[in-house]
């Protein structure tokens, strides 16, 4: 297996399609934006397995600064269903928390839903603590 950092240039066809597909694993209700779109911002960053030639894991981290620092938002993490249980999604994390030290950010936080026990699990591992508050949305795209 192979962990890398996705940059616009590795980006083909034939992986975009590969990123669509377990894309789809993670939820079929959301619509993926194409990732030449999340690269024209320069402020998301997106770690990869592959296992030769077959996308088996990926997670994204966005960034933003406020004054009181620079924080990451990790988001689409999603591991093979053929491939879960071995650690990837582990990797996958740590190497997101690894750029978000070498960037001096102050904070990383993620959300995840209540069912996902093995992600919560994970998390909390990694040192991520449960945060009692209230986060509010509001879709602006319907």
């Amino acid at each position: 297996m192979t962990l890398k950092i996705l940059t616009s240039e590795d980006l083909t066809s034939s992986l975009q399609t590969q990123v669509t597909e377990l894309y789809k694993q993670l939820s079929e209700k959301v619509s993926q934006i194409p990732l030449e779109t999340v690269f024209q911002q320069n402020n998301t960053t997106i770690v990869y397995a592959m296992e030769g030639t077959k996308l088996i894991g990926m997670a994204s981290m966005g960034n933003y600064r406020v004054i009181s620092g620079i924080k990451g938002w990790i988001e689409d993490v999603v591991v093979d269903e053929t491939q879960r249980g071995k650690g990837i999604g582990e990797q996958l994390i740590r190497k997101l928390l690894h750029i978000a030290k070498q960037r001096n950010y102050t904070d990383v936080f993620l959300f995840t839903e209540d069912f996902r026990v093995p992600a919560i699990h994970l998390y909390k591992k990694l040192g991520f603590v449960f945060r009692d508050s209230q986060i509010y949305t509001y879709k602006v795209l319907k």
